[in-house]
């Protein structure tokens, strides 16, 4: 689409791109520069992942964050049948597996945002039928970013209820 207007715009002197991208007065001179910082700019922030992959226009790229959320057999017994349903027998014996993809798509008929903190928010929710701590594991598989390898972060319930001020005994596992 940038090309067709390149291609239809090439030789009309009489407003220059400059002009257009970044006027210097007008109406709407503060607005054209926060357009341009939000939709030119903030995007390649994503490359650090210091913004939202979907907002960078990465929908269908296939580099996106996954996540699952492991599970005692004790919780899924505590956890509401809407929830229940979407837990899967893990090769860990007592631990089931948690889809958070289809839980979205049957609760919302929409897939998951794909970013951290909407998993760990789901896994907040989780922790609040867990007794014990140990009964909640969030493993979230971030995608790589520009040179950087992929990594894994996993999180207990205390880690997900750390207090604002990210003060708490148990950190997020690193791999």
């Amino acid at each position: 689409m940038i090309l067709f207007l390149l291609i239809l715009f090439w030789k009309h002197d009489e407003v220059p791109a400059r002009e257009i991208l970044w006027p210097r007065e007008g109406l709407y001179h503060g607005l054209y520069q926060r357009v341009v910082l939000v939709f030119g700019i903030a995007p390649m922030l994503s490359f650090f992942n210091w913004w939202d992959a979907y907002l960078s226009s990465a929908l269908y790229s296939g580099l996106r964050n996954t996540a699952v959320v492991y599970v005692t057999d004790a919780l899924k017994n505590r956890l509401p049948k809407e929830i229940v349903q979407h837990v899967y027998p893990s090769n860990k014996p007592g631990t089931g597996i948690l889809i958070l993809r289809e839980w979205s798509m049957s609760e919302l008929n929409a897939g998951i945002y794909p970013e951290p903190r909407i998993y760990k928010n789901l896994a907040r929710y989780i922790c609040t039928y867990a007794q014990d701590p140990s009964e909640v594991k969030l493993w979230i598989k971030q995608s790589n970013v520009l040179f950087a390898a992929d990594r894994q972060v996993s999180y207990d319930c205390p880690a997900l209820t750390a207090s604002p001020e990210g003060r708490s005994d148990s950190r997020p596992t690193v791999r």
